[in-house]
């Protein structure tokens, strides 16, 4: 009786756990994002103002990673306060000691934790945002180690905070609107060594005014790294002079005025098999495997008569972001 006693009290006291890790985690999480992200809108809102002020141009960029990152910021807020209410909450029920509970707790909760932003949480990453979530699980046993953290215990209090946080936030993302941006830099470079010419030779140079066998590419994506590209050949004849139609990505630096590939680009990063019906050459790319790629040239090549891969085509510079979780992320390096 006393045995079944003791495993009804040690369940009563996990679910309890449980129960208090989600509740707090959830908050916290919250409470986190607002902070965060108030922070780093009135951190950019002075940068920019600052830079007004004295005259400077000032480019900031932002990608879907740095969003991650405030992810994983609010998640390690909501995983600290989760340790830590576990803890209590277990030691508490189960009439022990927060020591004699911490370390089940600790590697209970991390698991879990830890298999939900590591493997199966899916963003688009960074080296940033993959610290970041390497963390969460961190932050939880941090929790755990020192139980005293929690959130304010009187509700309308946290209320009010919440309510204030979201006044400022919008108040600041008008005041980011109304700084306005940095103004693009003009830059030079070689052709050799940062355009074209290191992808492969044109098969026709469309500056040269003339009407080509491949115009202009048709290109769209339904998010960073996602592209479908369809090219409309001159005739029959002409598709009938190539083989092995390939669309391929290529490194790429931020576009200012104009755009230029990364320099020492020997291959491109991903390539996907086109396909030919009629005069229409048609596939799609997915680039967003391949961990820290900002931006991507997408082009059209194909082995021509003469036994070498040509440049048809090519879609213009586009932005993309690694898109997986960090599981998936350190497969991507090690391949």
């Amino acid at each position: 009786m006393s045995a079944h006693r003791g495993r009804s009290q040690v369940l009563a006291a996990a679910g309890a756990g449980a129960w208090a890790a989600v509740r707090s985690g959830v908050l916290g999480t919250l409470l986190g994002w607002l902070l965060i992200v108030l922070a780093s809108i009135l951190a950019t809102t002075a940068a920019r103002v600052a830079g007004g002020v004295l005259g400077l141009q000032m480019s900031i960029r932002w990608t879907p990673g740095w969003n991650t990152v405030l992810t994983a910021a609010g998640l390690n807020v909501g995983a600290l306060l989760a340790g830590a209410a576990a803890v209590r909450v277990v030691a508490q029920r189960g009439w022990r000691k927060p020591a004699d509970v911490r370390l089940a707790v600790t590697a209970a909760g991390g698991l879990v934790l830890g298999c939900f932003a590591l493997v199966i949480l899916e963003q688009a990453l960074n080296w940033a945002s993959v610290i970041a979530l390497l963390l969460v699980p961190v932050s939880f046993g941090v929790g755990a180690r020192f139980e005293r953290f929690r959130l304010p215990g009187s509700r309308p209090p946290v209320l009010m905070l919440l309510v204030g946080l979201l006044l400022l936030m919008a108040a600041s993302l008008t005041a980011l609107a109304a700084s306005g941006g940095g103004a693009a830099t003009s830059y030079q470079w070689s052709e050799t060594t940062h355009g074209y010419e290191m992808i492969a030779p044109w098969w026709q140079d469309p500056a040269s005014g003339r009407a080509t066998d491949f115009p202009s590419a048709d290109s769209g994506s339904s998010a960073p790294g996602l592209a479908t590209v369809s090219v409309q050949a001159a005739s029959p004849a002409v598709i009938a002079r190539f083989r092995d139609f390939r669309l391929e990505a290529w490194r790429a630096q931020a576009p200012q005025d104009g755009w230029r590939l990364l320099p020492d680009e020997a291959a491109p990063f991903a390539t996907a098999a086109a396909s030919v019906e009629g005069t229409t050459v048609s596939g799609a790319l997915r680039f967003n495997q391949a961990p820290g790629v900002d931006w991507a040239e997408v082009v059209l090549t194909a082995i021509g008569p003469d036994g070498r891969r040509y440049l048809l085509t090519a879609s213009g510079p586009e932005q993309t972001d690694f898109y997986g979780s960090v599981w998936s992320w350190f497969d991507a390096l090690t391949r």
